[in-house]
């Protein structure tokens, strides 16, 4: 089988309201010399339409559909089939920018010593917009030792590039931990070589209320707790109270969400999204009566509001028309 240079690995299940913007982000890299591998992991809405729409397109894709098993297992699966020297993840919900795989590539050539490696990421809510960035440690003994002492993760998965030979050496993913696999992964890397990070961001990673790392908090919780266990076995090292993993909120809550977003369009100086996402959240914020007293009396009086509501009831309808385009 001949080598190319990376895969870029991505695994679905039920992904179909941002997974045409995602494989786009990629397909539009300026670095080309790449396979897009997609597991359906037996997704039951429309992802599996989608991604065929696109394999048609474009001859770099190789699609494998399977039966439900698990993240896990699905990207096992995914990189056993890729053919890259290296294996870029890729996730369904968030947006590679464009020079993102160009990056990378160029890095972990000039570094043999690394691993694997990831970068900055913008988070974006549910909606596409910006609310903050995410910053991690650029040093690598401190990736490491934040990883078992911890429990955090300094390196963005959907974000990650890994290479496949090291991959291989340690096993792959863990498929019995259903979340914190990305953790686990780490932890083993890091046995085996250097972990690192790009100072420069390479994705607009989607994190909202609904995603896994908000619904499935506790379970995750206990997959991070098992990583690091198993990590400090490997490495001899005894448990005692400097196990400290992290238990905190990863995601936060609707109104927190709009609030900071509203705070980060004003520092990029983009004043009437500001605006929308501040009485959007001002709404959210007080209780149900007030809401419908400002809806029934404010609006009606204000054109300022009135053309807010409008452009907010226009991107639904261009929303709903997109998810019609891509039902045919």
């Amino acid at each position: 089988m001949e080598e190319i240079p990376i895969s870029v690995v991505m695994s679905v299940y039920n992904g179909e309201r941002y997974l045409a913007l995602a494989i786009e982000s990629i397909l539009k890299q300026t670095f080309n010399d790449f396979e897009f591998i997609i597991v359906d992991d037996g997704s039951t809405d429309r992802s599996q339409k989608i991604i065929r729409k696109y394999e048609k397109k474009d001859s770099r894709i190789r699609v494998l559909v399977q039966e439900n098993q698990g993240l896990a297992a699905a990207l096992n699966n995914g990189i056993a089939m890729a053919r890259g020297k290296y294996i870029a993840r890729m996730d369904d919900d968030d947006i590679s920018l464009p020079n993102r795989l160009e990056l990378q590539y160029n890095y972990m050539e000039a570094h043999s010593e690394i691993v694997a490696s990831s970068g900055l990421a913008i988070i974006i809510n549910k909606w596409g917009d910006e609310y903050e960035e995410w910053r991690t440690e650029e040093n690598s003994s401190k990736i490491d030792s934040r990883h078992i002492d911890e429990g955090c993760t300094s390196l963005c998965h959907p974000a990650s590039i890994i290479r496949k030979a090291a991959w291989e050496a340690v096993g792959g993913y863990s498929s019995d931990l259903k979340y914190a696999q990305d953790l686990d992964l780490w932890l083993k890397l890091g046995e085996h070589g250097v972990l690192a990070n790009l100072s420069v961001p390479l994705v607009l990673y989607r994190l909202h209320s609904n995603s896994a790392s908000g619904i499935h908090r506790q379970e995750q919780y206990e997959c991070m707790i098992i990583a690091v266990k198993r990590a400090r076995q490997r490495r001899g090292i005894s448990e005692d109270n400097s196990l400290r993993v992290f238990s905190g909120e990863l995601v936060p809550n609707e109104k927190t969400i709009l609030y900071k977003t509203a705070q980060y369009q004003i520092k990029k100086k983009r004043y009437f999204k500001a605006a929308i996402y501040y009485s959007s959240w001002f709404i959210r914020s007080f209780p149900s009566l007030l809401s419908d007293w400002l809806v029934k009396h404010l609006i009606p009086h204000s054109p300022w509001l009135q053309h807010t509501v409008e452009i907010v009831d226009r991107q639904h309808k261009q929303i709903q028309e997109l998810q019609e385009q891509l039902k045919k």
